[in-house]
């Protein structure tokens, strides 16, 4: 919402509204794509990585980590996506 107030000589404020529903569904539904995908590259069993094209590794899983013996501190993005 946002207020305007209006000068003299006129007396009174505009007031505007903006529905931001379709927004924060949106959001929220990303939010749950994220938090899914990050829970199936951290549960799954076998080895998942991901790179950016220039082949900077960007998030990983346990068990990825655990067969190359990558340092948590020296992963850029550890914790995945």
């Amino acid at each position: 919402m946002s207020v305007t107030p209006l000068g003299e000589p006129i007396r009174g404020a505009v007031v505007t509204h903006i529905d931001i529903t379709s927004r924060k569904q949106s959001e929220l539904a990303l939010a749950g794509e994220r938090a899914m995908l990050k829970t199936l590259i951290h549960t799954k069993p076998s080895l998942v990585w991901l790179k950016d094209p220039e082949g900077t590794y960007l998030a990983c899983n346990a068990r990825f980590r655990g067969v190359f013996q990558r340092d948590r501190a020296a992963d850029r993005r550890a914790d995945g996506l």
